[in-house]
C-alpha cells in the first residue's frame, strides 16, 4: 500500500513537473520535438495545441510560413522562427522581415532597391507577394512593370526623369544624382534666338550651318550620334538620345528637325 503511493505521489510529481515546464513556450521560445505552443503557452498536439492561437510550432494555420524573403501580410514582423505578428516577440530580436525593431526608416523606395528582385512595398519594405507587388510598390519587379526606362529608353512621358535605378517619375529621386534620362536636375537647356539684320546693295554672301548627315540606320534603342540616324520626324539630342522633345532639339541637337 505504501509502495503504491510512493508510485502514486512520484507520478503526480513528474507530471506537475512536466507541465510547468511546458507552460514556458511563445512565439519567440518554441517547444520542442515540433510540438506545438497553445495560445495558452503549453506544449502539445492536436487542435487544442495546434489550432486557433497556436503560436509557435507546427500550427494548423498559415501563419507559420514567413522568412526574410517571404514577408507577412497586413505590415506584421516574421519572428526568427518563422511566424507572423506583432510585439516585441516577432519585431525584436531576431525579426526576419517586416517593421522590425530597431529599423530605423523603410528598408527600401524608389531608388533603394530590395536584395534578392524583391518588391518594395508602399511602406517601404521588401517581399514578394501582392502586398508588396501590387498597387503601390515602388521599385523591384512591380506589377504592371514601372521599370521602364534606361539611358537608351526615355520615360513614356517626356517631362518625367528616368531614375538610375530606371524607374520613370518627378522630383529629386527620378531627377536628381544618376538620372539616366529625361529632364534631369543639372541638365540646363537655354535656347537663344538672336536677330540679325544686314542691308547689301551689291551683294548677298549667306553661310548656311551643315548638319551631319547620318550614314547609319536608326538602332532600336533610340541612341544615335552624328553618324546614326533617328527615326523621321526626331531628333538626336546632345546626350545622343532620339526624341521630338526640345531636349531633344533644342541646344546641341545634331541632326533632324533641330530648333
Amino acid at each position: 500500500m505504501f509502495r503504491n503511493l510512493v508510485i502514486a505521489t512520484a507520478f503526480l510529481l513528474g507530471t506537475a513537473s512536466l507541465v510547468a515546464a511546458q507552460g514556458q513556450c511563445n512565439a519567440s521560445t518554441p517547444c520542442p520535438n515540433s510540438l506545438c505552443c497553445s495560445k495558452y503557452g503549453y506544449c502539445g498536439v492536436g487542435a487544442e495545441y495546434c489550432g486557433a492561437g497556436c503560436q509557435s510550432g507546427p500550427c494548423d494555420s498559415t501563419q507559420g510560413n514567413c522568412s526574410a524573403s517571404k514577408p507577412c501580410a497586413n505590415n506584421e514582423c516574421c519572428s526568427k522562427f518563422g511566424f507572423c505578428g506583432t510585439g516585441s516577440e516577432y519585431c525584436g530580436a531576431g525579426c526576419q522581415s517586416g517593421p522590425c525593431e530597431g529599423n530605423t526608416g523603410a528598408q527600401c523606395s524608389a531608388t533603394k532597391l530590395c536584395a534578392n528582385n524583391m518588391c518594395c512595398s508602399e511602406h517601404g519594405y521588401c517581399g514578394t507577394t501582392d502586398e508588396y507587388c501590387g498597387a503601390g510598390c515602388q521599385s523591384g519587379p512591380c506589377q504592371g512593370n514601372q521599370a521602364d526606362c534606361s539611358k537608351t529608353k526615355a520615360c513614356a512621358n517626356e517631362d518625367h526623369c528616368c531614375s538610375q535605378w530606371g524607374y520613370c517619375g518627378l522630383g529629386s529621386e527620378f531627377c536628381g544624382a544618376g538620372c539616366q534620362n529625361g529632364p534631369c536636375e543639372g541638365n540646363t537647356t537655354t535656347t537663344t534666338t538672336t536677330t540679325s539684320t544686314s542691308t547689301t546693295s551689291t551683294s548677298t554672301s549667306t553661310t548656311a550651318t551643315t548638319e551631319p548627315t547620318p550614314t547609319n540606320p536608326p538602332r532600336d534603342d533610340r541612341s544615335c550620334d552624328a553618324n546614326t540616324a533617328c527615326l523621321p520626324g526626331d531628333c538626336c539630342s546632345k546626350f545622343n538620345f532620339c526624341g521630338s522633345s526640345e531636349i531633344h532639339c533644342g541646344d546641341g541637337c545634331q541632326h533632324g528637325p533641330c530648333l
